[in-house]
C-alpha cells in the first residue's frame, strides 16, 4: 500500500520504518527541510533503536517531501502525527492538525476515491468529530472523498519502532464502528492475529487513550507511596510489598477493571483505612483518602439517576443487595445502601437477592412484576434469566451493563457507565 504519514517526526519516522519492514510504501512528510533531507539519505533524524539501520535497510521503500500535492495524490492512506502541545488548562491543541487537514483538502476533493485520513497524534476527547464536522464544512463527503479514524500510537520513547510492530493493544475509532474493519485488517496484517484489538466510536477511542496512560501514572504513584512508606519502618522492603500484589491473580488481567458499584464487603473498606491510619499520609500523599470518596460517589451517582427519571407514584423494585456475589454479606454494600436510601425518599422498594437476608420478596419475579423502576445492583448469573418481555415497559437502572445487549436502544435503559444521548 501507498501511504503518507503527515509529521515526519520522531515517532512518524518509527511508523514509517515498521510499516516499512513489511512491505508498505512510505511518503513521510514534514514542515522542516533537515528531516527531508536526512530521510532522503537514509540518515535517522533523530536518535531511536534501529532507526537508521532500518532506514538504509526500507531505504526504497521510504522517501520524504515537504510537498502536500506529491504526498496525497500518491497514495490511498494518511497517518497524521502533528504534534498537539498542551494548553494552559491541560488540554491539547490541535493547530497542526487543523493545518495538515486545510491544506490536504483542496486534493483530497480532485482523488477519484476516498482517502483514509487516520489520526495517530494524541487529542483530547471531543476532536475527532470536530475534525469531521470542519472537513464537512469545507465540502468534503465522507465515503466520497475521506473516511477518518483515530489509531492513537501506544509508544515508549526507546522503543518505539518495536511498539507499532508488537504491541500490547491496537486501538481504532471510527464514526462507524462498521467501517473500523477496514483498517482492523490493515494492522492485523502488520501485527498479526495474536493482539487485542479494540474497536469502537470516536469518542470511546478518545477516552481510552487518555485513561489507559492515566492509569498507568496511577500505579506508579501508589508504588511510590508504598515505597515511601516502607522508608519509615526498620526491616520494611518495598519490592517484597510490591511482590505480594505482583503476584495477586486480582491484580493481573480484567476481572477487577469493570466500572459496577464501589467496593465493599468487610475486608476492603477496612484495610484502606487501616494502611492510611498505620502511614499517617499527608494531605498531598494520602491516595486512600481520594480512593474512599470516589467509591462513595457511586451511591450519589446512582441515587441522582435514579432521581431523573422518577415519577411521583412509581413502584422501585432492587435486585441485589450482597456486596458481591456468591456471598449473603452486606456489610458496607453499595446495593443495601441504595436500596435503604431509596425507600426513605420513594416509599417502600422491594428487594430481592438469592443470598442475602435483607431481601424483603422471595423471587425476583415478584420485584419485577410489582415494579415499574428496576435497578440490578449485584449482577448474579440467575439474573441473566430474566427476559426481555419480563422487563418491557419497565425503567431499568443496571449498574453493570448485565442487559445492555438484551435492552440495547430501549429509551428506558439507563446504565451506569454508558451516556446514550
Amino acid at each position: 500500500m501507498n501511504i503518507s504519514i503527515f509529521g515526519f517526526g520522531k515517532v512518524g519516522t518509527a511508523l514509517g520504518v515498521a510499516l516499512a519492514s513489511k512491505g508498505h510504501n512510505i511518503i513521510g512528510v514534514d514542515i522542516n527541510e533537515q528531516i527531508v533531507k536526512d530521510i532522503n539519505r537514509g540518515i535517522a533524524p533523530f536518535p531511536e533503536k534501529n532507526l537508521e539501520t532500518l532506514l538504509k535497510q526500507y531505504s526504497k521503500n521510504i522517501s520524504a517531501t515537504k510537498d502536500y500535492e506529491e504526498a496525497t495524490m500518491g497514495t490511498e492512506t494518511s497517518f497524521i502525527l502533528a504534534p498537539t502541545l498542551s494548553t494552559k488548562e491541560g488540554s491539547f491543541d490541535n493547530k497542526y492538525l487543523y493545518e495538515i487537514f486545510e491544506k490536504n483538502i483542496p486534493y483530497l476533493k480532485e482523488k477519484k476515491q476516498s482517502h483514509s485520513l487516520i489520526v495517530s497524534s494524541t487529542v483530547s476527547p471531543g476532536s475527532m468529530e470536530k475534525f469531521q464536522e470542519f472537513l464537512r464544512e469545507n465540502g468534503l463527503e465522507e465515503g466520497e472523498n475521506f473516511d477518518l479514524y483515530y489509531n492513537p500510537a501506544f509508544i515508549r520513547q526507546g522503543s518505539i519502532i518495536k511498539d507499532f510492530l508488537f504491541p500490547d493493544v491496537v486501538l481504532i475509532g471510527g464514526s462507524e464502528e462498521t467501517k473500523n474493519k477496514k483498517l482492523e485488517d490493515f494492522w492485523r496484517g502488520i501485527v498479526g492475529n495474536e493482539i487485542p484489538f479494540v474497536t469502537t466510536n470516536y469518542i470511546n477511542s478518545e477516552i481510552g487513550k487518555i485513561a489507559l496512560n492515566t492509569f498507568v501514572t496511577l500505579k506508579i504513584s501508589f508504588a511510590n507511596l508504598i515505597g515511601g512508606l516502607c522508608e519509615r519502618h526498620r526491616g520494611a522492603n518495598a519490592d517484597v510489598v510490591m511482590d505480594v500484589i505482583r503476584e495477586s491473580k486480582q491484580i493481573v488481567g480484567k476481572k477487577l477493571l469493570g466500572p459496577g458499584l464501589g467496593y465493599g464487603g468487610p475486608c476492603l473498606p477496612r484495610d484502606n483505612n487501616a494502611l492510611r491510619a498505620f502511614a499517617r499520609f499527608s494531605k498531598e500523599t494520602d491516595l486512600g483518602k481520594v480512593v474512599d470518596s470516589v467509591n462513595h460517589s457511586v451511591v450519589n451517582r446512582v441515587i441522582n439517576s435514579v432521581e431523573n427519571f422518577y415519577k411521583k407514584g412509581d413502584r422501585i423494585g432492587v435486585l441485589g443487595l450482597a456486596y458481591k456475589t456468591d456471598t449473603y454479606l452486606t456489610t458496607e454494600s453499595q446495593a443495601l445502601q441504595i436500596a435503604d436510601i431509596l425507600s426513605k425518599r420513594f416509599g417502600e422498594v422491594k428487594t430481592y437477592d438469592p443470598m442475602a437476608k435483607e431481601r424483603t420478596c422471595n423471587t425476583k419475579e415478584e420485584v419485577i412484576e410489582n415494579s415499574d423502576i428496576v435497578l440490578l445492583l449485584t449482577p448474579w448469573p440467575e439474573f441473566s434469566e430474566v427476559s426481555y418481555d419480563q422487563l418491557k415497559g419497565k425503567k431499568i437502572y443496571d449498574a453493570w451493563r448485565f442487559w445492555e445487549k438484551k435492552l440495547n436502544g430501549e429509551k428506558n435503559y439507563h446504565a451506569l457507565g454508558i451516556n446514550k444521548s
